[in-house]
């Protein structure tokens, strides 16, 4: 199956992907968040980073966060 494309005013970015695929870039897009801030250290920093990840796959998932 090849690559189809259509213009239209909504990106889906989840096409073809995997719930697991869709949690593991929300992971990755979290993580790299956080880090890129500078927050590397922080009471709950682990709970925040997965409401987060959380959002971003709603986000990828075509909802909004």
């Amino acid at each position: 199956m090849s690559e189809q494309w259509a213009e239209g005013p909504e990106l889906t970015v989840n096409v073809g992907m995997t719930d697991e695929e869709i949690r593991a870039t929300a992971v990755m897009a979290a993580a790299h968040s956080w880090a890129s801030a500078g927050i590397l250290t922080l009471p709950g920093r682990d709970e925040a980073m997965v409401e987060t990840a959380v959002k971003f796959a709603a986000f990828i998932r075509g909802g909004t966060p």
